[in-house]
């Protein structure tokens, strides 16, 4: 695989699942001033913590079993093999999530009572508990679409799930005057109808099998990531219960809505890279020589995520005055702390090929149980004194262990000679941005932005001129200026 041929296939993939995420996130910013509306900040604790706790199932019924497929699809010699990989995790997925989706229905009123101490919610965990089936097939099914670089058909299923779940939403909180259960009705909708095209779509050509081998190295691989998992959930998510427990739903709404927007550094800006990078990327390994072209890449991504999240920074506090009621406002405060942390997890999304390729994946749930007793002293000792900013901080601190961890580990499996200073570079100056925009008194909206438009502006000068992209990335990039459609025509043709 030639390195143009490389950048070409993983800049074409990139593209679509990047505007697939874009759209996805536009909808979801253009339903929050209706849910703000509709739903108080105790109300979005709530389904926050409905959500979370549904998320920590996913771990209990094995959904990192799925992930062995990526592995394991490519390294099967024949299409009969590939396609067994894929029916085994189907099934086997589809079977565990289906018992625990069926314990959570039986066990709401306990579950509700456990969780918020009254059996108000029983209802709405109910409910969340038929779409739990559709969130274990959903991980092999849309993996399918990626190994085949069918980009634009998850685009697709992503966006017709956004659009249903919104218009669902809408019926059901702002016409019919449900309560809260009306959101997750509406995402058993969307789940329902999306998953089972997903599935059909599949199995169409897979056919359904069980093969004993392809379970035996799925359960290798992915057991020890269901570990690692439970390690990565407690870091990123258990903080929204110590929350609740010291400060009520209210604290645990704001600072889900702050995550809101500090996620979208890994949505919009990593995620779509990822998307391309996790099934290609033991190909790039078997390269004669691949550091240099991994290590270029790395700084490449950081570029285009770091100043998304310069973008995300400055401009939230803004985005929520114009989106919703003052009452959810002081969540742009967290934003940046989770910015930060967030810094830290993708680059470990990254930095653990040495380790995937390897297949010793323990290393990644050492490094993960590290940086969850990081966090559970910061969540014991720091939540019940500063709140929502402790634990925004101590996510920080955890991930930052993660990461330095996980690189440690896998540079020591598979070396590969990184270019820290561009990088290091980039992040001083993303960090200094965002702190100068921080420093300014709150001017009234209008100004405000034109101010932040100014510093973006100004940041982009100073990238360009530090020289952290490579010099044919820039003059990449000066040809697409000068003419872009012939740039845009060339690179499509590549």
């Amino acid at each position: 695989m030639s390195q143009p041929g490389f950048r070409s296939r993983i800049g074409k993939q990139a593209v679509l699942y990047g505007l697939g995420v874009v759209a996805a996130r536009a909808l979801s910013f253009v339903s929050l001033p209706i849910m703000t509306r509709l739903l108080t900040p105790a109300d979005y604790g709530v389904i926050q913590l409905i959500e979370m706790t549904f998320d920590m199932l996913t771990i209990l019924a094995g959904s990192r079993i799925g992930s062995g497929i990526y592995r394991f699809y490519h390294k099967a010699e024949t299409e009969e093999e590939k396609h067994g990989v894929l029916s085994t995790a189907l099934l086997f997925l589809l079977a565990s999530f289906s018992l625990i989706a069926a314990a959570a229905w039986f066990s709401a009123d306990a579950m509700s009572q456990l969780i918020f101490e009254t059996d108000r919610y029983a209802t709405a965990i109910r409910v969340a508990s038929l779409s739990f089936p559709w969130m274990g097939t959903m991980g092999v099914t849309l993996g399918y679409l990626r190994m085949l670089d069918r980009a634009l058909s998850w685009v697709l299923v992503g966006l017709v799930k956004s659009v249903i779940q919104l218009i669902m939403v809408v019926i059901l909180l702002g016409f019919v005057g449900m309560d809260l259960t009306g959101v997750f009705i509406a995402a058993l909708t969307a789940n329902t109808l999306t998953g089972s095209w997903l599935v059909w779509t599949m199995l169409r050509t897979t056919g359904l099998s069980f093969v004993p081998g392809a379970a035996k190295d799925l359960l290798r691989f992915g057991l020890p990531l269901v570990v690692t998992q439970v390690a990565s959930f407690f870091t990123t998510f258990a903080d929204r219960y110590f929350l609740q427990r010291s400060f009520g739903e209210s604290e645990v709404g704001l600072y889900a809505l702050a995550y809101t927007f500090g996620f979208l550094l890994v949505q919009i800006g990593y995620t779509p890279f990822s998307h391309v990078w996790g099934p290609i990327r033991f190909e790039v390994a078997k390269k004669d020589d691949p550091g240099p072209l991994i290590a270029r890449t790395f700084i490449l991504i950081n570029c285009l995520f770091l100043s998304i999240g310069v973008g995300i920074g400055l401009f939230t506090f803004d985005l929520l005055r114009i989106m919703s009621p003052a009452t959810f406002w002081r969540a742009a405060d967290f934003v940046p702390v989770i910015l930060v942390a967030y810094v830290f997890h993708s680059w470990a999304g990254f930095l653990n090929l040495g380790i995937m390729v390897r297949e010793k994946t323990q290393f990644i749930t050492l490094a993960d149980w590290a940086g969850a007793i990081v966090a559970l002293f910061g969540y014991l000792y720091l939540i019940p004194i500063y709140g929502g900013w402790a634990a925004a901080w101590t996510t920080v601190v955890a991930f930052g262990v993660r990461v330095s961890l996980i690189h440690w580990s896998a540079q020591r499996l598979w070396y590969i000679e990184y270019d820290w200073p561009p990088v290091i570079r980039l992040v001083v100056l993303a960090v200094s941005t965002v702190v100068v925009g921080l420093l300014l008194p709150q001017l009234p909206l209008i100004p405000s932005i034109l101010v932040r438009v100014g510093l973006m502006l100004l940041y982009g000068v100073i990238l360009w001129n530090a020289r952290i992209m490579p010099d044919d990335e820039r003059e990449r990039v000066r040809g697409w200026a000068r003419n872009p459609r012939a740039a845009i025509r060339t690179y499509l043709n590549r």
